[in-house]
């Protein structure tokens, strides 16, 4: 079998282009051209030249199976170069199309696997000729092409990335690139994987942003070949290292670059994407945002498409699941009005039964999801309750689990998720349910709420009037379960660690607002099983709100 037999049928195998088509032929000429004239124009300031004999071995194979056919003014040869090669330069690296570009990782995929040293050459020099345009080139379109044609060829074969970082493809080329307005750069940057500290030095966030909020996004996925990712895709996943890896500070300095309505408002529109990949990223920068922000945390409640999330607690992706479970978790710690509207949203947007794919994903997934999944559950039971409800009865159960769980991560969730199932939380996120419990016992006046600064007393959220009516459901739903739940809790008040015990007491304030209007075996009930748990928090050494919760 002769070179091009052994050649056509490695392209015949992965249904790229036939070495006869005019497809072919006009593009190897192509490359060949450009590479001539590139390394006659650079070969001076770079001490690089490659020996035109050396070009014109490795394309004589190639040259005598594809041109035998044509005139021999049709041939490669030096003369023909010199005629045509700025005519052809200008057709090929600056106007050259999705076709030309496509042709050309053909062309050099189809050399990867070739044996002898012309093709290996001649892959080295195709891939060099790309790089010094990286390096050198100031022209919008010409930069373009050889940026996506190297994205191409790495897409289609991830072990060339060793090749071209070992050849000299450095960051601030492509970083340079990106800046003028050469967004595939950014899919370069992704894939090379350099460090966050090197990312940041480049002070891209700005940009990145913009090619994610870009309204134009849409065209990337009109694309024939399939690329790795989208501009959008690989900065979004890049936004997600500079907002993750850093400090508190820093990560803040560059959430506050995207807390924008404008920006978050380009951002959601992602979600309304299917690339799984993209959607983890975007969700972690959600969740960072709502963190950050008291407004984001407002704007992403209010507009953020709730399907997308719905759709990936049904997916067989356990990744898939656990990330809508941390966006539902985070976007419900709002003021309780706005969290039951969102609940209600998510029931009326949800195209399967949701109850049902909650308890899935409480019976499949790890504890901490499992509790993730149970907090949803029962709110969302608690918006339509009955007197006897399976899912929610598991769904609590899940938590008394957690609960008892000493020492553990479940057991910090599990507490700090029971305290909140009836209060409040204030935009910020943070749990107001302790300052609602407290204005219960009768902490009304300014001066005694100033002895306890843990709150801002003015917020709005403690103004909520449906706060009562909730807790009121909230509590019934809890107190269903029986003994169990203040088996628990008693556990929890014990905890060595604070939080866990201080939950545990928010817990039973608010549960007590019900049982106090419950049947009196009830109330004595669950007063003999808490009560000497309780009486460590009325030491005086205790904080004055621990005190009055107890």
């Amino acid at each position: 079998m002769d070179t091009q037999d052994v050649m056509q049928e490695k392209l015949d195998a992965k249904n790229i282009v036939n070495l006869d088509s005019s497809r072919f032929k006009m593009s190897i000429e192509d490359v060949a051209l450009s590479i001539s004239k590139r390394i006659e124009k650079t070969s001076i300031e770079l001490n690089c030249r490659v020996e035109d004999l050396l070009i014109e071995e490795a394309l004589q194979p190639l040259e005598f199976h594809l041109f035998d056919h044509a005139s021999s003014k049709h041939r490669l040869g030096p003369k023909y170069h010199e005629e045509s090669s700025k005519m052809k330069l200008q057709t090929s690296l600056e106007k050259c199309g999705e076709e030309y570009i496509v042709n050309t990782a053909s062309i050099f995929e189809s050399l990867i696997g070739s044996s002898g040293t012309n093709y290996g050459s001649l892959k080295d020099v195709i891939l060099d000729e790309l790089l010094i345009v990286i390096s050198t080139s100031k022209e919008e379109k010409e930069l373009r092409a050889s940026v996506s044609i190297l994205t191409t060829i790495i897409s289609r074969n991830k072990s060339i990335i060793d090749d071209v970082k070992r050849k000299g493809l450095r960051l601030c080329d492509l970083a340079s690139a990106l800046k003028q307005n050469v967004h595939e750069a950014v899919i370069l940057i992704y894939l090379i994987n350099p460090s966050p500290i090197d990312i940041k030095s480049l002070e891209l966030l700005p940009i990145l942003v913009e090619i994610v909020c870009n309204s134009s996004q849409n065209c990337y996925k009109s694309k024939q070949e399939s690329v790795l990712m989208t501009p959008h895709g690989a900065s979004l996943m890049i936004i997600e290292e500079l907002v993750t890896s850093f400090d508190y500070a820093t990560n803040n300095m560059h959430l506050e670059v995207i807390s924008s309505p404008h920006v978050l408002s380009g951002f959601l529109e992602v979600a309304r994407n299917d690339n799984l990949e993209e959607f983890f990223s975007l969700t972690t920068i959600l969740i960072k945002c709502m963190q950050f922000d008291s407004q984001c945390r407002k704007y992403v409640s209010q507009f953020s498409p709730l399907a997308p999330f719905l759709d990936l607690l049904q997916t067989k992706d356990i990744r898939a699941k656990c990330t809508a479970l941390e966006f539902f978790h985070e976007i419900l710690c709002i003021p309780r009005s706005s969290a039951i509207n969102l609940l209600q949203r998510i029931k009326k947007e949800s195209r399967m039964n949701i109850m049902q794919i909650l308890m899935h994903c409480a019976h499949q997934l790890q504890p901490n999801h499992q509790i993730l999944a149970a907090n949803i559950m029962i709110q969302l039971d608690t918006l339509n309750p009955t007197d006897k409800s399976l899912s929610r009865e598991e769904a609590v159960q899940i938590l008394v689990r957690g609960l008892t769980s000493q020492e553990s991560s479940e057991q910090i969730l599990s507490a700090s998720i029971l305290s909140n199932l009836a209060g409040t939380y204030a935009w910020t996120g943070e749990s107001y349910t302790a300052a609602w419990c407290l204005k219960k016992t009768g902490l009304n006046s300014p001066y005694h709420q100033n002895m306890i600064r843990n709150f801002n007393w003015l917020d709005q959220s403690l103004q909520d009037t449906s706060i009562d009516v909730w807790c009121s459901k909230i509590a019934k739903c809890i107190i269903s379960v029986g003994d169990s739940i203040f088996y628990s809790l008693e556990k929890g008040l014990k905890s060595k660690i604070k939080k866990v015990s201080r939950d545990c007491l928010v817990t039973i304030s608010w549960l007590g607002c019900q049982i106090s209007k419950s049947p009196e075996s009830l109330s004595n009930s669950a007063s003999e099983i808490i009560l000497r748990g309780i009486e460590q928090f009325l030491h005086p050494g205790m904080e004055l709100d621990e005190r009055l919760l107890a």
